[in-house]
């Protein structure tokens, strides 16, 4: 037997009469029905609906009970470098509505200097190139460094720094007259 409860009711303490005569109570196929009850074997189970949403549009529903481990959710189109996800929901004693959206799959940028990671940061699909910050160039004497460029895709980067040698000059100055000069760097031995 399935009934529905008046909205506003206490299911716990809603009278139920079941009522029917004998012997003019038949089945389909017109064979007598006796109604035995053993009132300690009867439990009542309440149903409740779970109404899946996605952008305010109804795309599912499930009946569930309080103690039931999960719903039967509907199936949704999978879009490339995103995920579908459910918003968080219980299953209790009333009617839910549960959310759905979809989620941009996540991708790092690795920063290194040479084999240590300075610095990481994340990126979808959906991040434009002027979002990215740069984290700061560990510093390196006799050296300019900068970040190798790179493209965001859909997939993890590595990214390293670049040095490259400054170049400084030596003036030879003699009696208060430049007498020549030399350029080196942090490398050279001598000039």
């Amino acid at each position: 037997i399935r009934f529905s409860v008046a909205e506003g009711a206490n299911p716990a303490t809603v009278p139920l009469t079941v009522t029917y005569s004998q012997p003019d109570t038949y089945n389909e196929q017109w064979q007598d029905i006796a109604l035995k009850i053993n009132l300690s074997e009867i439990g009542i189970s309440y149903v409740y609906t779970a109404t899946f949403m996605f952008n305010g549009q109804i795309i599912g529903t499930d009946e569930f009970r309080p103690d039931d481990e999960s719903l039967d959710y509907p199936e949704v189109e999978q879009k490339p470098y995103y995920n579908w996800v459910w918003d968080e929901h219980e299953l209790t004693s009333q009617d839910i509505t549960v959310e759905g959206r979809y989620v941009p799959v996540e991708y790092l940028i690795r920063y290194y200097n040479g084999d240590i990671l300075v610095a990481s940061d994340k990126y979808t699909v959906e991040t434009k190139p002027e979002q990215i910050v740069l984290p700061e160039v560990p510093a390196k004497d006799g050296y300019s460094g900068k970040w190798e460029s790179f493209e965001l895709g859909t997939s993890d980067i590595d990214v390293h720094c670049v040095y490259t040698l400054n170049a400084y000059t030596a003036t030879f100055i003699y009696d208060g007259k430049v007498i020549g000069t030399d350029s080196f760097t942090v490398e050279d031995n001598a000039l």
